[in-house]
C-alpha cells in the first residue's frame, strides 16, 4: 500500500514520538503527541507555513481545510466510542501536504494509523515498491483508513442498538431510558461530525479542480462516494433506529406506567365505598343498624365482600381489567 524506507526517531517515551516513512521522492512523517522542539524541528525542515504551525501545535476544535502558497492544511476528527484511549470521543489528525512530503500529528492514539504504519513498515522489509507513490495518495490512504476505523465504531454502536432492542422487548424498558440516552448521544455525536466533514470533501474537490490534479480529484472523489458517504448514510439510518427505539421504548414504559396508574385507580374506587362502610359502623353513635343483632360482624364482613366482588365484576364487564 505505502512505503519502502522507514527510519523512527523516539523521544522519551512512546507517546512522544516521530516516525518518518521515505519513497521515491516522498515522504510520510507521522508525530505523535510531538513536543515543542518536534514540531519545530520539522516546521524548519519542511518550511510549514506560520498558520499552520501555530495549529499544529495544539488539539484544534474545528475541522478544516486551508490552502498556502506550497501546502494544503487539513484538519479532521474522528469519532472513537469503542475503546476511546482519551476523555474526549474525537481523535484529531492534522494534514500538512505538500509537493513532495506529508506530515500527520495526532495527540491520541489512533488504532487505524497505528495499523497503517506497520502495513507500512512491512513494505519495507519485504523491498515491494510503488513508483506511483506521491503526498496525496498517502493522504487518501490515511483517511480511507480512519474511515475503516469509523466504520468499526458504527458497528460496535449498532451491537449496542441491537442489544438495546432486545432488551426494550424482553421487558426492561425502564433500564434502558439511561442507556439509550448515551447510545443516542454518541450516534448524535458521530452524526454531527460526519455531517461537517461533507463540506471538507468539497473543499479538496474544488482544491484539486483548480488545480487540475486529475489523480487527487480522482481518489478523493473515489474517498467521498466508497467511504464517506456510505458510512454518513449508515450513521444516519443508525440516528433514526436510536430515535425509533426511544419511541417505542417511552411508549412501552408509558403503556406499563398507566397500567399500574389504573390498577391502583381500581383499587382506590373498589376500596372507597369499603372504607365508607367501615367509617359508618365505627361511628360513635346510641343507634346503628345491624350492630348488636347475632352475628353482625359476619353481616357487615359479608356485605363488604359481596361489594368487592360486584365491583370487580363490573369492572371485569367493562373490560377494565
Amino acid at each position: 500500500m505505502l512505503y519502502t524506507v522507514i527510519t523512527e526517531t523516539f523521544f522519551d517515551i512512546l507517546i512522544y514520538m516521530i516516525e518518518t516513512y521515505s519513497y521515491n521522492g516522498t515522504t510520510w512523517v507521522r508525530l505523535i503527541s510531538p513536543t515543542a522542539e518536534q514540531l519545530a524541528e520539522v516546521r524548519d525542515t519542511y518550511a510549514i507555513e506560520p498558520e499552520a504551525f501555530k495549529d499544529l501545535a495544539s488539539p484544534t476544535p474545528r475541522q478544516k481545510i486551508e490552502t498556502y502558497e506550497h501546502s494544503i492544511y487539513a484538519v479532521f476528527h474522528i469519532p472513537a466510542y469503542k475503546h476511546s484511549h482519551s476523555k474526549s470521543h474525537l481523535q484529531e489528525i492534522d494534514f500538512v501536504i505538500g509537493k513532495n512530503f506529508i506530515i500527520t500529528v495526532q495527540y491520541d492514539t489512533i488504532d487505524a494509523l497505528q495499523k497503517l504504519s506497520k502495513e507500512a513498515e512491512m513494505k519495507s522489509l519485504i523491498g515491494k515498491e510503488n513508483a506511483d507513490i506521491t503526498p496525496d495518495m498517502i493522504f487518501v490512504e490515511v483517511l480511507h483508513a480512519l474511515y475503516g476505523s469509523v466504520s468499526d465504531e458504527i458497528s460496535y454502536l449498532e451491537d449496542q442498538l441491537r442489544v438495546i432492542e432486545d432488551n426494550i422487548f424482553g421487558g426492561l424498558e425502564k433500564e434502558m431510558v439511561s442507556v439509550l440516552s448515551k447510545t443516542g448521544r454518541d450516534i448524535l455525536d458521530l452524526k454531527r461530525t460526519l455531517a461537517s466533514q461533507k463540506r471538507l470533501f468539497e473543499s479538496l474537490i474544488l482544491i484539486a479542480s483548480k488545480a487540475k490534479n486529475k489523480a487527487l480529484l480522482h481518489r478523493v472523489e473515489s474517498l467521498y462516494h466508497n467511504s464517506y458517504m456510505r458510512i454518513y448514510e449508515q450513521i444516519k439510518h443508525d440516528f433514526s433506529l436510536a430515535k425509533e427505539l426511544r419511541e417505542t421504548n417511552n411508549s412501552l414504559l408509558f403503556t406499563k406506567q398507566n397500567e399500574v396508574m389504573k390498577l391502583f385507580t381500581i383499587l382506590a374506587f373498589v376500596t372507597f365505598p369499603l372504607s365508607l362502610v367501615t367509617g359508618l359502623f365505627g361511628m360513635n353513635t346510641t343507634i346503628l343498624p345491624i350492630v348488636g343483632l347475632p352475628h353482625d360482624f359476619w353481616i357487615i364482613f359479608g356485605f363488604m365482600v359481596v361489594a368487592t366482588i360486584f365491583f370487580f365484576g363490573y369492572f371485569k364487564y367493562k373490560k377494565w381489567l
